[in-house]
């Protein structure tokens, strides 16, 4: 009935709020009741409106979750906050979720405090596929206001983007994707742990995926000029999302599992601190 234990305590924490507020004389009465209605109204918040963002901790390291009471890019969707959407496991390892509420499904999305730059980019996914065929992960760098496109560089982006029909399931991105050579499509194999890695100097850009420690499945070296980073305003970001807001096709909830997350910043360029 209830989706988690702070649910039932707000219930209860009402309900005596409502008890003690009808035994009060008239005037105490009236100023209580603003409280009553502020916890019912919070308790009865429709499906469109969501709290606001909370951290979390992943790799010794805080992250904001993404949240909008409106749909948003990439998509659009609407991205929760909820614990049900985005959690970190008594294992550290990070899990995004497509999930369904009142009738609505919310995607998830995390943001480091910590910015980035040049340097080198490793993390590890966790049953990522099969994937839905309307559900894409990625993890990228963003900066709000930050050079070029916000010097979004998808460091990997898996999916089939609505079409479940073609032999390759992920991709490598810099940003415009329309641009010629600005983008490679691969295959990951279903199942089990990837890894990922990126380095990213003024020199070169290069992207490798891996089965966990074992044999390469990818590589590739950005042919063209190398994107500049630009300001303090760069985040990594990891998201699960709906293409096109489109619900998942089999209606079932998507799951994602970060193992690991590392970014060390390359040694011939100032380090950018958060």
């Amino acid at each position: 009935m209830f989706a988690d234990r702070r649910q039932v305590v707000k219930t209860i924490q009402v309900f005596f709020l409502a008890l003690f507020v009808g035994a009060l004389p008239g005037f105490f009465r009236t100023r209580n009741l603003c409280a009553l209605l502020g916890a019912t109204a919070e308790w009865l918040l429709p499906a469109n409106v969501e709290a606001s963002e909370r951290e979390i901790t992943f790799q010794g390291q805080p992250w904001v979750v993404k949240v909008s009471q409106e749909q948003v890019g990439p998509g659009p969707n609407y991205f929760s906050a909820s614990p049900e959407n985005v959690f970190v496991d008594a294992k550290g390892r990070l899990h995004l979720r497509i999930v369904r509420r009142a009738g609505r499904w919310y995607s998830a999305e995390v943001i480091s405090r910590r910015t980035v730059g040049y340097g080198t980019y490793r993390f590890e996914v966790e049953q990522v596929n099969p994937l839905d065929p309307n559900a894409v992960l990625g993890a990228f760098t963003w900066g709000d206001e930050s050079g070029p496109h916000n010097n979004e560089i998808d460091a990997l982006e898996v999916g089939h983007f609505g079409d479940d029909s073609g032999y390759t399931n992920a991709q490598v991105v810099i940003q415009p994707a329309e641009a010629r050579g600005n983008l490679q499509r691969f295959l990951l194999p279903h199942g089990g742990t990837t890894t990922h890695i990126m380095h990213w100097e003024p020199e070169g850009l290069q992207f490798q995926a891996a089965e966990g420690d074992g044999p390469v499945i990818h590589e590739w070296s950005y042919p063209r000029t190398v994107p500049n980073v630009s300001g303090e305003k760069l985040h990594f970001r990891f998201n699960l999302w709906l293409f096109q807001g489109r619900p998942p096709s089999g209606k079932k909830e998507v799951e994602v599992i970060i193992t690991s997350f590392s970014f060390e910043p390359a040694l011939s360029t100032p380090r950018i601190t958060s």
